[in-house]
């Protein structure tokens, strides 16, 4: 069993996916929360009753496959429904996070999630990664990205905490604003955890 149980977040555009998949380079396993999620809201059967019970049948279509699109509506556009959404999602993420951590064999894992710290899993995690950037740039990457407007970008943010929140908790951080070189930071971090996990 891997020892250390380490998280990866950042506010949505940071580049937090980028940077894991440079530590998975490294040999560490890392769980892709928001993929398992999509995995767990259709093969998880209480989470598919759950998410049924709460936003009715149309949340699936005749394949039962998830309706993203709807879903994102309801998780942008309606807090207190969103709330109810995580509120089944993230402790059935949790679960199956702690039991693929079991089963790997590495200093540590990385559970990359944006919504780690608004969840509160960071609390069940030994360390903690920030991935920061600023919001000019992190606007500019997802509308890129994603194709969106300024407007559509501003609401996801809003959807999130403000980095100053999730900074108040996180132990380990990485600069992705373009100023500093990513992968010198980054393997930093992994030199750092694998030595204080040889003292623990």
């Amino acid at each position: 069993m891997a020892k250390w149980k380490t998280g990866i977040t950042g506010g949505i555009g940071s580049g937090k996916t980028f940077c894991a998949r440079i530590f998975e380079q490294l040999g560490i396993p890392v769980y892709y929360s928001d993929d398992r999620a999509k995995h767990l809201m259709t093969h998880d059967p209480e989470v598919v009753t759950a998410l049924v019970e709460l936003l009715g049948p149309r949340v699936y279509d005749a394949n039962h496959q998830l309706q993203k699109d709807f879903l994102r509506k309801q998780v942008f556009e309606n807090p207190p429904v969103r709330e109810k959404i995580n509120a089944i999602v993230h402790p059935a993420v949790g679960r199956d996070y702690a039991d693929w951590h079991h089963a790997q064999d590495s200093p540590y894992t990385l559970q990359e999630a944006a919504l780690l710290v608004e969840s509160g899993s960071y609390r069940k995690l030994d360390h903690l990664i920030m991935v920061r950037a600023p919001r000019v740039l992190r606007t500019q990457r997802i509308m890129a990205r994603d194709g969106i407007t300024v407007d559509a970008v501003t609401q996801r943010m809003n959807s999130q905490f403000p980095d100053s929140k999730k900074e108040k908790v996180a132990d380990l951080f990485i600069d992705n604003s373009g100023c500093y070189a990513i992968l010198p930071q980054i393997l930093a971090i992994h030199h750092q955890l694998i030595q204080s996990n040889d003292r623990k």
